[in-house]
C-alpha cells in the first residue's frame, strides 16, 4: 500500500520528536509539494520570461518582491532559469537561493540526527523494523541528541 500523503512516514517520523511544522515540511519536500520561496530586492524586469515549461511552478509576486517554486529545483531546472530572458544577478541569486532551499532545510532541521552516519538505522525506522537493533542504537543516540544539536548550533 502507497503511503501517498505520507501518514504513516509522519508518524514513524513523530518517533524523533520533531515539530510538526518540520514534519509537514519534511513530508512535502519529499512528496515535491512544498513551496520555497526567495526575496528579491528588485522588481522582476518585465523582460524576465519564465519558460513555458516551468510556468505552472514558479511565481513572482510583485506586492512582496517574492519569487516562488512549488518543487525541487532539480540541476536541469535550474540551468533553464538560468538561461531565461532577462536574468539579472539579483534574480541568478534568487533562483540559487531557490536551488539550495530543501538542503538548507534538511541541514537547519535534521543535522543532529545525521551528524553520526544514522542511515541504515533510520531507513529501519522509516521501513517498520521496530524491533531491529540499529532502531535501537538510534533512538538511544537520538536521546542524547539535545546536547548534540546545541553543539552543532553554537
Amino acid at each position: 500500500m502507497v503511503d501517498a500523503e505520507g501518514d504513516k512516514l509522519k508518524k514513524k517520523l513523530a518517533l524523533l520528536n520533531l515539530d510538526p511544522v518540520v514534519l509537514t515540511q519534511f513530508i512535502g519536500t519529499l512528496s515535491n509539494t512544498r513551496l520555497y520561496d526567495a526575496l528579491l530586492v528588485e522588481l522582476l524586469s518585465e523582460s524576465f520570461v519564465f519558460p513555458d515549461d516551468l510556468r505552472d511552478k514558479i511565481k513572482y509576486d510583485p506586492a512582496t518582491q517574492k519569487i516562488s517554486f512549488s518543487n525541487v529545483i532539480i540541476l536541469a531546472k535550474r540551468a533553464t532559469l538560468l538561461a531565461s530572458s532577462g536574468v539579472t544577478h539579483l534574480v541568478e541569486a534568487a533562483i540559487h537561493t531557490l536551488f539550495d532551499a530543501p538542503q538548507s532545510f534538511f541541514r537547519r532541521n535534521f543535522t543532529t540526527y545525521f551528524l553520526y552516519n544514522h542511515t541504515a538505522a533510520l531507513a529501519s525506522l522509516l521501513l517498520g523494523d521496530s524491533d531491529s537493533l540499529a532502531r535501537q542504537g538510534l533512538l538511544r543516540s537520538l536521546s542524547k541528541g539535545s546536547a548534540c544539536k546545541r553543539s552543532v548550533d553554537e
